[in-house]
């Protein structure tokens, strides 16, 4: 049977039963309830974008007109979903295609009904290449000053974003922020500093040292 109106909402089914005498029933009913209203909802990575991890973990969340969103499912292209699996609110997903470049995540919700969403996306950039950087003395070689300045410059995709420093290759100083310049001290004799340096992903450069050295 058609349900009328048409549309979502309560719709209710009134019958009348006649016997062989003619005799005929009071009205008795039946109601449903028709929602073809689309659950919405969102997803947004958790992993810092960019990263330098194959794998991400998401946030989800979605809401539906029956207040049951019970399923969600998932594609790397847009195109070919995953099966459904039970709704959560977060997700940790390998990224593909492998390597590096920006990696896009579809899911869709289904709720209770099958009410299925609309496909929503969430993008991150995988960025797995060290950046790259020079360190050099401003200050004349040799000096007497017990103070020397650096000049750096480092390159990467993503941003460099700190530095690092060590004045035996070993062991190495808390991360700061990326400078241009960095005035360090100086001990008497020969002097060698080395840099790291890291970029917005969390990849580490590869060390790169300068030395002076210092007179009385």
């Amino acid at each position: 049977m058609t349900l009328l109106p048409a549309g979502d909402g309560v719709k209710t089914v009134y019958v009348r039963f006649k016997d062989a005498a003619g005799n005929i029933s009071d009205p008795v009913s039946a109601s449903i309830t028709v929602i073809t209203t689309k659950p919405t909802g969102t997803i947004a990575f958790t992993t810092p974008n960019p990263s330098n991890l194959p794998y991400a973990v998401m946030t989800l969340s979605a809401t539906s007109a029956n207040g049951q969103v019970t399923q969600m499912r998932f594609s790397r292209d847009g195109v070919n979903y995953l099966a459904f699996e039970p709704y959560a609110t977060t997700k940790s997903m390998t990224l593909l295609p492998a390597g590096e470049g920006v990696k896009t995540v579809y899911v869709r919700f289904r709720d209770v009904i099958g009410n299925v969403s609309d496909p929503i996306s969430a993008s991150i950039t995988v960025d797995t290449t060290q950046p790259t950087g020079t360190i050099a003395f401003s200050t004349p070689n040799p000096t007497t000053s017990a103070t020397g300045t650096l000049e750096l410059t480092a390159t990467d995709a993503s941003g460099v974003t700190q530095m690092q420093f060590s004045t035996n290759g070993v062991n190495y100083l808390p991360f700061e922020p990326f400078g241009a310049t960095r005035d360090v001290a100086l001990a008497l004799g020969v002097n060698n500093i080395s840099v790291r340096f890291k970029d917005a992903a969390g990849n580490v450069s590869t060390a790169v040292s300068a030395t002076i050295t210092r007179n009385p």
